[in-house]
């Protein structure tokens, strides 16, 4: 990792960053006040134009959010960088332009002791400034994955390279022709852009892995969420623009990886095209992850049909059993053995806690006229869905059409989601959201996965329009995209339920300035490792306690 960090730390100083911090904890640990203490002095003149962050070490994922280990993590559990949390902060700390690049394993977090990682922000809590300053990342590996060193086989000195870091560092430096576009400026230069540079890493990393290991066994997928403006740069290189004879940007032949098979499957399936054939193909031409991720499509794209006696709202739970329900509004219910569990209509704008077989729990909320669908696998819950009791939206009309159109975009976006797969660009959101909202159905869950999709793009105005979608269609708003629009706060509609749904929003709890009772806030010690929130057996009655200390509303 060191010299990765060397490498970036010369590229720096060659690009004339006005400072250049390097932390390490090669002579002694590394804690979070170091860097935090570092960037608040980076701040402190508020003339920044552009801060690169950049990170080479361990990371994990806990409710598909990345955290970067230091020295005392995880014995110390806020000894760890929560990445999302600090890039919210970094949203508002007024800098025009901040970039986080993260050469770290994105796998999911190991045993009890990483599993309870709470994590901190490294950017301050900045009163009043600026929310939505453009922040980009670029992570080594795609959520799950790891993060490679290899040996280059004709290096002398036997010395381990980071794949990815090595990769960029030739990218920032010229050494790859296909990332450079000319600068208008005088001298004449070159600059390197961040959308063609994620580009590139994304082509680039699998090519050398395969030269590198020519059998395929390692597998390594960049990621980057770009949001600054076409015109922004990381880089600039003297010399002249791109030669005529080299591949320009647009020109970059992405490798198939389950990341771009993902990407094409939205886009044609916002052009109305049959997505599943996109998948089919690429699992055909054996892309890893393809095969098991055309297999969850089905699954998931599988309609649910309503038991007769449910008449008002209800849960099924499929995989696995219900032990017991509750809910403020009804004594405590036990349904031991049993998968289904009818509710009558005056619970309606409240929360139900529900216990499964092993003892774990989820809180949820109760929509008059549907039905809740829960997917359990091995004990864990792997999906959630809604489904009308009376076969048409809330309030709104239907038409087969409609319906299969919604089902079919519904199914992409759960199975995508479940997998750490499921991102909108900036060429595809606004015609996503236009879908979404124009649709004479309505599916929360979708809901929930879009907002979260336009938080990592920083389209505030997208959250702020679901937002009031959400309210107006369920008579209820949502807690994840109140969380993300800005509007958890006591409203005319209840907050359903009092926690976030999906685990991620947990760790932008504290960055977005949530304000919850202390009975809530300190569930998130006791989270399974998954995509939705679901308490372990030892914290499913301080669960039930939350919900009942909150009325199971906000």
């Amino acid at each position: 990792m060191l010299p990765g960090i060397r490498d970036v730390e010369n590229w720096a100083r060659s690009q004339q960053f006005e400072a250049v911090r390097t932390l390490t904890d090669e002579h002694g640990k590394l804690g979070v006040r170091a860097i935090q203490d570092t960037i608040a002095d980076l701040l402190d003149p508020r003339v920044i134009d552009q801060l690169v962050v950049y990170f080479a070490g361990h990371g994990v994922n806990i409710g598909r959010n990345e955290y970067w280990l230091l020295s005392d993590a995880p014995a110390y559990t806020n000894e760890a960088v929560n990445v999302a949390g600090s890039a919210v902060l970094a949203r508002r700390c007024g800098v025009p332009h901040v970039v986080f690049v993260s050469d770290a394993c994105r796998t999911a977090a190991e045993g009890i002791t990483q599993q309870s990682l709470t994590g901190s922000e490294i950017f301050p809590n900045l009163d009043g400034a600026e929310r939505n300053r453009p922040v980009d990342h670029f992570y080594a590996c795609a959520l799950g994955g790891p993060a490679l060193e290899v040996k280059d086989p004709d290096d002398a000195a036997a010395r381990y390279d980071a794949v990815f870091t090595k990769t960029l560092v030739d990218a920032l430096t010229g050494r790859a022709q296909e990332v450079l576009e000319a600068d208008d400026g005088q001298p004449p230069s070159s600059l390197v852009r961040p959308w063609p540079l994620s580009e590139y890493l994304e082509a680039e990393v699998s090519r050398r892995l395969t030269m590198l290991v020519p059998s395929g066994e390692l597998v390594q997928q960049p990621e980057a969420i770009i949001t600054s403006p076409p015109k922004a740069w990381l880089s600039r290189l003297s010399g002249g623009s791109r030669p005529g004879e080299t591949r320009g940007p647009a020109a970059i032949e992405v490798p198939q990886t389950l990341g771009s098979v993902t990407r094409l499957a939205v886009d044609e399936q916002l052009r109305y095209s049959d997505s599943t054939s996109v998948i089919a193909e690429a699992a055909s031409q054996g892309i890893t992850g393809a095969d098991g991720l055309l297999e969850l499509f089905g699954s998931v794209g599988r309609p649910a049909y309503p038991p007769p006696f449910f008449t008002g709202a209800g849960f099924v739970v499929r995989g696995g059993e219900l032990a017991s329900a509750w809910n403020p509004a009804t004594p405590f219910v036990d349904v031991q053995g049993r998968n289904l569990l009818p509710i009558d209509d005056y619970v309606d704008g409240s929360s139900v806690f529900l216990q499964f077989g092993n003892g774990t729990a989820v809180m949820l909320p109760v929509l008059t006229g549907q039905f809740g669908v829960i997917t359990l696998q091995d004990g864990i819950v792997v999906d959630i869905g809604y489904e009308s009791l009376w076969g048409r939206g809330r309030g709104r009309g239907s038409d087969r059409f409609d319906r299969d159109e919604f089902q079919s975009m519904r199914a992409l976006v759960a199975a995508t989601a479940r997998q750490g797969m499921f991102r909108l660009h900036r060429g595809n959101v606004d015609e996503f959201a236009t879908q979404l909202g124009r649709s004479r159905l309505f599916d929360s869950v979708t809901a929930l996965h879009a907002a979260y999709a336009y938080h990592d793009l920083q389209r505030d105005d997208l959250l702020r329009t679901l937002a009031r979608d959400v309210v107006s269609t369920l008579d209820a708003a949502l807690f994840d995209v109140a969380l993300l629009a800005g509007t958890l706060r006591p409203q005319s509609a209840p907050i359903l339920p009092v926690v976030p749904m999906l685990a991620r929003g947990w760790a932008l709890l504290d960055a977005l300035g949530a304000q919850l009772p202390r009975e809530v806030t300190e569930l998130r010690r006791h989270l399974v490792p998954g995509l939705w929130t679901q308490f372990t057996a030892d914290g499913a009655e301080q669960a039930r306690v939350a919900l009942e200390t909150t009325g199971g509303r906000l």
